[in-house]
């Protein structure tokens, strides 16, 4: 095969993990071929425009330019590859783990491999799925077993969306293989990626590690949610004491109150995790399933806020218009998996209350997810004409003095507006 024609890396997936990893085996020289389902995301990408909060149309651009990345949703277009990682999202339905997708990606991958190929799952899973159910697709699909025709390992994903000082160059890589071989050849692929990799000798213990950082950050926002309930009881500022409590230089982590994490990680990976010790151990690992109580009932409190707050007020949440600010998951990125303004704009529907949103990032497409919700900019006008604003997500694009200037009540949910007798905070 000529080297125009190798394919060095195939990517399964075009998100938030896979276009970073596809890009950046693309900037060191390999030729990549990136492959997704979705033919509008695919299109969009052969343009170059980035749909990935961090990566601009100019990496994308320079990247297709060089020739070394080439985007597809023609399964086809990977065959012969020498490196595939499946970066599609995990998910969890109805009490279980969804590994549908997962599956299906592992199956398609195996018939696009060849004798030598190295496949790596970065898609979050349980421990043993790997080296279990999806090890049997993948040798079905390609006829080949691992470790003596085809190699197979684990890599977690440690992507954080928007954030600015760490990516995926800099941030210590997880990797493992069913046997010597995969890790050997697993761990010499992200060498090229990453600054640095960090072996581990088991799949399993690569496979819970994820769920364990991500359950570690859910159970400290669920703590710290259930802090912000006690504080308002008992008239103290939570917020003054998380601040506090953060100049200890040890033994303490900052985790901050909000509406509820929302995204696909945290919820996802707690639920495997509690799901996982059920079956394994045959009990619930009590302090995660309360976590998971705490956040799961958030938007539900931020409602229960409002409410008692209008009635202080003299007004009543049934007929009021409300203006919910910030409909994406976290800060300045576009993600509308699990957001909690999704539930609390169902809530206040059902309460009576006219609910109408603003949040620069989302496109009409993304408006037609909340039909219940009317779309509105952010003006002296929409937030005048409001009973109440919740602030639920501070993106960087609203003008925080324009809302306090001109709002009758304002409930900040993130900490961010200026002390004001119309501001109160979560």
């Amino acid at each position: 095969m000529s080297r125009r024609n190798r394919i060095d890396v195939l990517v399964m997936g075009l998100g938030r993990i896979g276009l970073p990893l596809a890009l950046r085996a693309a900037e060191i020289g390999l030729h990549v071929v990136g492959l997704d389902a979705d033919y509008d995301l695919v299109q969009k990408l052969s343009r170059g425009l980035s749909h990935v909060e961090g990566i601009s149309d100019t990496e994308v651009e320079t990247v297709l330019r060089s020739g070394n990345l080439t985007v597809s949703e023609d399964r086809e277009a990977g065959r012969g590859f020498e490196v595939a990682i499946v970066a599609v999202p995990a998910h969890f339905h109805d009490g279980y783990p969804d590994l549908a997708p997962i599956i299906d990606a592992i199956g398609t991958v195996g018939g696009l491999a060849r004798r030598g190929s190295t496949v790596i799952l970065e898609s979050t899973v349980y421990p043993g799925a790997t080296e279990g159910i999806l090890r049997e697709v993948l040798e079905t699909q390609s006829g080949m077993k691992v470790g003596t025709e085809i190699s197979f390992g684990f890599s977690p994903d440690r992507i954080d969306p928007g954030n600015t000082v760490w990516n995926l160059r800099s941030i210590p890589k997880v990797v493992s293989g069913c046997d010597a071989e995969s890790l050997a050849r697993v761990n010499a692929f992200y060498s090229k990626i990453v600054d640095q990799t960090v072996q581990v000798g088991e799949v399993r213990v690569a496979e819970l590690s994820k769920l364990i950082e991500n359950s570690f950050r859910y159970l400290n926002i669920a703590f710290v949610n259930e802090l912000a309930r006690l504080a308002s009881v008992a008239e103290i500022d939570i917020w003054a004491a998380v601040e506090a409590a953060a100049t200890k230089p040890f033994g303490f982590m900052r985790f901050d109150p909000g509406p509820g994490p929302g995204g696909q990680c945290l919820p996802t990976d707690s639920e495997t995790l509690a799901w996982f010790s059920v079956r394994e151990n045959g009990r619930k690992l009590g302090i995660l399933d309360e976590a998971i109580v705490v956040n799961r009932s958030m938007p539900h409190y931020v409602v229960e806020r409002l409410q008692d707050s209008l009635v202080n007020r003299g007004r009543v949440l049934a007929g009021s218009r409300i203006l919910l600010l910030g409909f994406t998951y976290k800060r300045n990125v576009l993600d509308l998996r699990r957001c909690p303004a999704a539930i609390l704009s169902e809530v206040l529907v059902k309460l009576g209350a006219s609910v109408f949103g603003a949040d620069p990032l989302l496109t009409q497409a993304d408006w037609d997810r909340f039909p219940s919700v009317l779309r509105v900019d952010l003006d002296e006008r929409s937030i005048a004409s409001a009973g109440a604003v919740v602030l639920v997500v501070d993106h960087d694009a609203f003008d925080f003095d324009l809302v306090v200037a001109h709002s009758e009540f304002v409930l900040d949910c993130r900490h961010v507006l200026p002390v004001s007798d119309n501001v109160e905070f979560l």
